[in-house]
């Protein structure tokens, strides 16, 4: 869907732009209506996670076209790769958080 004056922007592009101090406290909620893998994954891609002090996530199975019987929905892998994530920069001395939305 399209709308005029209106320009769609990553939210990894978006978050580096703003600069914001190492010290920064930042709490992502995360509601993109399906799309939480794509987010996450890119997020953790760039060794983004420890950025975040609180992460928030609300999952949307419903709209995972890409799980089968033979592949699980990716929420499953992505959830597990968040909180694992979080965990090891909790080891690192970061006090993340992360909880499920609902």
């Amino acid at each position: 869907m399209e709308y005029p004056g209106l320009t769609a922007v990553g939210f990894l592009p978006w978050f580096k732009r703003q600069n914001f101090p190492e010290s920064a406290e930042i709490v992502a909620k995360i509601d993109v209506e399906g799309a939480e893998c794509t987010v996450l994954d890119t997020w953790m891609d760039a060794g983004m996670t420890c950025r975040v002090s609180q992460y928030f996530v609300e999952w949307h199975a419903r709209f995972d076209t890409t799980s089968t019987s033979a592949k699980p929905p990716c929420q499953l892998a992505t959830k597990a790769r968040l909180i694992r994530e979080v965990g090891n920069c909790n080891k690192r001395g970061f006090n993340i958080t992360y909880k499920k939305w609902t």
